[in-house]
């Protein structure tokens, strides 16, 4: 069995478990850290959910892991020097995060169970749109997106910020056109 299959299995559990966010967090954490993954960041706090940065020098594993189809330097947009931030998005059930969209990187997402995400290249919203587990959904620099929550569990998705230039992108490089949380 593969271990994103492994991974993804140990969300489901986690999807049907009830848990606190700290809950939650230890979770996924433990099921990180079980196949071999160091974070660089937790954030528990988000009012859409939580997400989970995996250490950047583990950015191929995480691409082999979750984006199989994908090979390293596809991902790195050509630049085998640039860095990639591998991360783990957790939605809670019917959450939004804002419609955004960012300068200096491009992102790429892999459902690994069901959800929801607007893409446009206006900042139309236009329709929401529905995510399988195993669909993946690719974002280039200043495309408008947001990830929606399925409505009855959680969304989880494994997430690679692909940086276009030698200043890294960060939490800071996010441009809220909208936002249910009243955020800048």
């Amino acid at each position: 069995m593969r271990l994103m299959s492994k991974i993804s299995d140990k969300f489901l559990i986690i999807n049907h478990h009830g848990a606190s966010r700290p809950q939650l967090a230890a979770l996924v954490v433990d099921a990180m850290v079980n196949v071999g993954y160091r974070f660089s960041e937790i954030e528990t706090a988000k009012p859409w959910g939580l997400y989970f940065s995996i250490d950047n020098d583990q950015a191929d594993k995480f691409i082999k892991d979750f984006f199989p189809e994908i090979d390293p330097q596809e991902a790195r947009l050509g630049n085998a020097d640039a860095v990639l931030t591998p991360k783990i998005l957790l939605h809670l059930p019917g959450q939004r995060n804002s419609w955004q969209y960012h300068h200096r990187r491009a992102e790429i997402w892999h459902f690994l169970t069901k959800g929801h995400y607007h893409k446009s290249l206006t900042d139309a919203q236009g329709e929401q749109r529905e995510a399988k587990p195993g669909d993946i959904v690719k974002f280039s620099p200043r495309e408008r997106h947001r990830l929606v929550g399925a409505s009855d569990s959680l969304t989880f998705v494994a997430e690679i910020w692909q940086h276009v230039d030698n200043e890294l992108s960060n939490e800071e490089d996010i441009i809220r056109l909208d936002d249910d949380f009243n955020r800048k």
